[in-house]
């Protein structure tokens, strides 16, 4: 029988990548984030949680049925002119 994981493992592997922020999502709801260290996007990793087990997701926009996502702020936008108005306003963010 598989284990079952929910946020509190993730306490223990983002203090194993203290340089990468964590993002976690149950459905379209990001439901868990570590905190962002860095200056630079790259450093990233988003999960979806289901079920008791993590899933690693490639691309959020798409996974958020967006066609940008901000890693920085955190949110969704359908063209790159509606993050100008984002309060980070940080223009390497576009995935």
């Amino acid at each position: 029988k598989l284990r079952q994981y929910g946020t509190q493992e993730l306490e223990k592997f983002q203090a194993i990548l203290p340089n990468h922020q964590i993002k976690v999502f149950r459905g379209l709801r990001r439901i868990w984030h570590g905190p962002y260290k860095g200056e630079d996007d790259k450093y990233h990793i988003s999960l979806r949680l289901e079920k008791g087990h993590f899933d690693h997701i490639k691309r959020v926009a798409r996974f958020l049925n967006s066609r940008y996502y901000c890693h920085k702020c955190q949110k969704c936008f359908s063209n790159r002119e509606d993050h100008y108005v984002c309060n980070v306003r940080y223009r390497r963010c576009w995935h």
